[in-house]
């Protein structure tokens, strides 16, 4: 049941975050034991993502997942939600025979509890995220909650790469805050993609069903309480004014971009001294290989 859901079809991104963590701080590519390590570790984050997957499913009442029904669809709500905690404790269970060192072990099993933590806040503050709620404070609200879980989850598919790599540990911090940054950004660039459905006839579904998109957290409160008055009178046109008034897809791409570029800056002059200093194009090109896939043969003609 389980192998079955994982194999459904996926972008595999979180596994490309765990080798890069590895290349950004190694000097070598990795031999057959950092391999297995690094092949591991990607699918630890792939299983803990599908485990909160199945979780959110039931909590949203998504009927599918991946072209498929949910897993609260086909076998009940019980029996997914104990599939869907029990790939969170199974993803790491595995980790003591990976041959890597006690100081290793211990940073990346912390990293994961940490990840897991903050990933539950993250996903309350979602639950309980309303436009009427949080009107004073959208834009620290939607990124703490990108930042808790995309974010957290990318930062430690990252850091565990490095970890994997180098275990001297006194750079934990900023290098995990790369990764944190560049699951944001892929956080952000998921929610972009739906906005771009938007027309004068269609609403986008993020904002139809009020969650927590990037587009709330760029919103001066004027903007974002004609947003919200837009979404209940179910005035397509009106809300596809709003987003052409922030520059459309194409501006809130730009707004990733500059953002996630003022963020790398700011991180890799923390490392000062080592070799991510000269690792930053590098994890550039990554973020524009994943903002390209995301937009691919994509028109922004109308979405100025």
């Amino acid at each position: 049941m389980v192998e079955s859901y994982l194999n459904r079809p996926s972008k595999m991104l979180r596994d490309k975050i765990v080798k890069l963590g590895f290349a950004i701080v190694s000097q070598h590519q990795p031999d057959d034991s950092e391999t297995k390590a690094l092949n591991y570790l990607g699918r630890v984050l792939e299983e803990i993502h599908s485990g909160s997957l199945v979780i959110d499913d039931i909590q949203d009442g998504s009927d599918m997942r991946r072209g498929k029904p949910s897993l609260h669809i086909e076998y009940g709500e019980a029996s997914a939600i104990c599939l869907g905690n029990w790939m969170y404790f199974r993803a790491i269970s595995g980790l003591p025979r990976l041959g890597l060192s006690e100081s290793q072990k211990v940073a990346i099993y912390e990293a994961y509890m940490r990840t897991l933590d903050i990933g539950h806040r993250g996903q309350m503050l979602d639950l309980n995220f309303t436009p009427e709620r949080h009107m004073n404070d959208l834009e620290n609200v939607v990124h703490c909650i990108h930042r808790f879980k995309t974010g957290g989850l990318v930062g430690f598919g990252f850091f565990a790469g490095a970890v994997v790599a180098d275990q001297h540990l006194d750079r934990d911090a900023a290098l995990l805050d790369i990764g944190v940054a560049l699951g944001v950004a892929l956080q952000r660039f998921n929610d972009i993609k739906n906005l771009a459905t938007a027309s004068p006839d269609h609403i986008p579904t993020d904002l139809k069903d009020l969650r927590p998109s990037f587009l709330w957290g760029v919103l001066e409160r004027p903007h974002a309480q004609s947003l919200l008055e837009a979404v209940h009178d179910e005035d397509a046109e009106g809300i596809f004014q709003i987003i052409q008034s922030v520059g459309g897809v194409k501006g809130l791409v730009t707004l990733v971009d500059d953002w996630f570029k003022a963020s790398l800056d700011s991180l890799t002059t923390e490392c000062s001294g080592w070799e991510v200093l000269g690792q930053r194009e590098k994890i550039l090109k990554v973020f524009e290989g994943i903002r390209d896939g995301y937009f691919k043969g994509f028109d922004s003609s109308s979405h100025r």
